[in-house]
């Protein structure tokens, strides 16, 4: 969606690993399948009225517990093969940072990306911005079965968020988000395993980004 990229070290990991796993696909053996990620909100984001609070986003670390965590996904065939998904232009931590970021800044706020920040709210600072928003990815993968027939794909994603009022150090909103998706297929396509993976994202950021609970809380914080 829209917003500048967030370019942190999990993305550029992505990138070149991306390319060798592709060089690797080129020359035989299993293949490499690139996921355009995307964050689609079920409601559009509302222009709130002012003035409204500062926000810095703090970068969403990659904490899957994955011996490759350039992966996103594993893709079974009919005979037992097995491919492999990555990320096609940003890594899951970068598309989950952004989208945050985006969120809020098209509801008005000020917006600013940092890294830095442990997730602790006696750490907060106001100096960074009126509310601090962080959080880990502690999973997100797809499984793509190829059957004969079909290819069934599921997506699961779990992420962890928090916001903290700095001036304060209120805990705004802290939890751990689940969601999955799933789509069957007549023929295999890397554009609908990129909308299933999507779908589930979207729906976990919208756990967080569109709870009540929260939104209420944030308009009680003043700039």
């Amino acid at each position: 969606e829209g917003g500048a990229a967030v370019r942190g070290p999990g993305g550029r990991g992505a990138v070149l690993a991306g390319g060798l796993l592709l060089a690797l696909a080129a020359c035989g053996g299993p293949r490499t399948y690139l996921v355009n990620l995307q964050y689609r909100p079920g409601a559009a984001p509302e222009q709130q009225p002012g003035p409204l609070p500062s926000v810095a986003v703090n970068f969403f670390a990659d904490v899957r517990e994955r011996p490759d965590r350039v992966k996103i996904g594993t893709l079974t065939g009919p005979r037992g093969g097995t491919d492999a998904f990555i990320p096609a232009r940003l890594g899951v931590d970068e598309v989950v940072t952004q989208a945050v970021a985006t969120t809020f800044a098209k509801r008005g706020h000020a917006v600013k990306e940092i890294q830095g920040w442990d997730l602790t709210p006696a750490n907060a600072q106001p100096a960074w911005g009126d509310v601090l928003v962080g959080g880990q990815i502690q999973e997100f993968w797809i499984t793509g079965e190829r059957a004969i027939l079909n290819t069934k794909t599921t997506a699961q994603v779990r992420l962890k968020a928090l916001a903290v009022a700095s001036r304060t150090r209120e805990v705004l909103w802290e939890g751990t988000v689940s969601a999955a998706a799933e789509s069957t297929d007549v023929l295999f396509s890397d554009e609908q395993v990129a909308a299933t993976a999507s779908r589930a994202l979207s729906r976990a950021l919208d756990l967080f980004l569109a709870n009540p609970q929260f939104l209420s809380r944030l308009k009680g914080v003043g700039p």
